[in-house]
């Protein structure tokens, strides 16, 4: 037994002597680990910034090196990319100082696969040693930098493109562990990142431009006049066509395509000014002439005038119609003025048609001339074509003061015109200056008729020796006629009937007086209507035809 535990003894104690010893070998093995590592020196290749490829030409990028001693005895260099997809096309900035072998565009095959890649298929290489270990003298260094073009695939371009660019050495310095950091190099079809494909993009490294339309080297942004027409962009509603600048109907063709620039329906060929849709082709108008007036149980000339917006008096000819309202106006006659080529002139019709889009006039007369030789009227313009003599009918309520449509259609025109008719709304009075209804106005009748009553006279004395031998009427008739014609009376418009100025106004003129002599000392002076010719014009619309 004591044998036995002694041999126990002698073993455990062999075991313990054994572990420690293995124990502080491992300690030292481990020290100088740490140590070896802390010594190490370093020789780093990298891509320099963080440079991002296009498809095309004008790539670049550069290889920088860094160390943990900027004295070596240099370096050795591989650089691997794929030459598929970059094609080497300069190497500038190369790092000269004890340059053995520079890089060369013709791409080496990698067929040992020296970086363990199988996309990078070609390298280049770059060796430097320095015989008395100064290389390179500085740190960081730029090794070379490379210009190169990426090469656009054959099938669509791929979003998240990337191509890999790595390092390997082929010698480092003595001492120094070779660092590659590896680079993955971003592909992208917008180098500016402007969001314009670099495809498309006339300025591929400039964010704020993408598109030249006028190819004067300025980009559209910048330039004020995109397409280098008359106008300006501001001002152009086609800034990238330079055939076109103004789109006056905002219709979406410029005006030099459009041929109805203003939308009217009338070609500009035909149109007076094809810019306003409320001007068109040039017409041939029919209107009144002057101011007619219809006073009730008389009657009265409508004068119709001719003229065209171009003063053309060489036209093949006119055809229109004269509407009127048959419950005020009853058709008298006309008077022909120009007679030349005159082809129609009838009626009166009933206006079934409503030719002229106004139900109150029920009737119509039809004009028509037509010129052999296109020479129609041949007279200074405007012209009166012709005079349309009215009876005025009796209506109701006349003492009030009311009017009736003039109006006028075109049948044909002349090609090239449009028939452009001026309506008039015709004065239907009650009363006129002929007070003694003998059919005449005249100054010992009339118009000291009119004088004694606004001096507030009356029946017989009113008209005693004032009534013309052929009046049909009596004295209470005279001043029944007297009174409706107060509506009409008020001669220089102040606002009442007086005898020392309306009355000896129509008195005076009646006489024959005119101008100055006729409202000399006679106009109010809150009168409205105060020249002498306004008062003739306004005396002269109440004489009975």
């Amino acid at each position: 037994m004591k044998n036995i535990n002694s041999l126990i003894s002698k073993f455990t104690n062999k075991a313990i002597r054994s572990f420690k010893a293995t124990l502080a070998l491992m300690l030292v093995s481990l020290s100088l680990i740490i140590a070896s590592t802390a010594n190490a020196n370093e020789q780093i290749v990298y891509v320099s910034g963080e440079p991002v490829a296009a498809y095309g030409a004008g790539n670049q990028l550069t290889i920088a090196y860094d160390a943990t001693n900027s004295s070596t005895t240099g370096l050795g260099l591989r650089v691997h990319y794929d030459s598929s997809k970059i094609t080497i096309t300069e190497f500038f900035d190369f790092f000269n100082q004890d340059s053995i072998s520079s890089p060369d565009l013709d791409p080496i095959s990698d067929i040992n696969d020296y970086d363990n890649n199988d996309e990078t298929d070609a390298f280049f290489i770059a060796n430097w040693a320095s015989l008395f270990a100064g290389w390179p003298g500085v740190l960081p260094a730029t090794l070379v930098s490379i210009k190169y073009t990426v090469q656009t695939p054959n099938t669509a371009v791929l979003e998240n493109d990337q191509t890999p660019i790595n390092f390997t050495t082929t010698s480092n310095a003595a001492g120094y562990q070779f660092i590659a950091q590896n680079y993955v190099l971003d592909i992208t079809n917008d180098s500016d990142g402007d969001g314009c494909p670099d495809s498309e993009d006339l300025f591929p490294y400039d964010p704020t431009e993408c598109y030249d339309n006028d190819g004067d080297g300025i980009g559209d942004n910048a330039d004020p006049n995109d397409d280098n027409d008359p106008r300006n962009d501001d001002e152009d509603a086609f800034p990238f066509d330079p055939t076109e600048w103004e789109d006056t109907d905002l219709d979406g063709i410029g005006n030099n395509a459009d041929d109805d620039d203003d939308n009217d329906g009338v070609p500009d060929a035909e149109d007076r000014d094809p810019t306003d849709p409320t001007i068109g082709r040039h017409t041939q108008t029919i209107s009144v002439v002057d101011e007619p007036i219809a006073v009730i149980g008389s009657t009265t000339l409508v004068d119709i005038a001719y003229s065209t917006s171009d003063n053309n008096n060489m036209l093949p000819g006119l055809g229109f119609r004269i509407h009127y309202n048959s419950a005020f106006l009853s058709f008298n006659q006309n008077i022909i003025n120009i007679d030349n080529d005159i082809v129609v002139n009838e009626g009166p019709f009933e206006d079934d048609q409503d030719y002229d889009n106004n139900s109150a006039t029920d009737k119509y007369l039809t004009l028509a001339w037509a010129s052999v030789n296109g020479n129609w009227p041949q007279v200074d313009l405007p012209a009166t074509l012709l005079s349309v003599k009215f009876n005025v009918l009796e209506i109701a309520e006349t003492d009030t003061l009311g009017s009736t449509r003039i109006s006028f259609s075109g049948i044909s025109v002349s090609s090239g015109y449009d028939f452009e008719a001026i309506n008039y709304d015709m004065d239907v009075l009650a009363a006129t200056w002929d007070f003694d209804g003998n059919g005449q106005v005249d100054a010992l009748t009339d118009g000291l008729i009119l004088l004694r009553y606004t001096f507030g006279l009356t029946g017989e004395t009113m008209t005693a020796g004032a009534v013309a031998p052929d009046s049909p009427f009596s004295s209470s008739q005279v001043q029944d006629e007297v009174i409706k014609a107060l509506i009409i009376a008020d001669i220089d418009k102040d606002g009442q009937v007086d005898a020392l100025t309306d009355g000896l106004i129509l008195l005076r003129y009646l006489f024959g007086l005119t101008g100055d002599p006729l409202v000399a000392g006679v106009i109010s002076y809150g009168a409205e209507r105060s020249s002498a010719q306004e008062i003739e014009d306004y005396i002269t619309k109440f004489i009975p035809q």
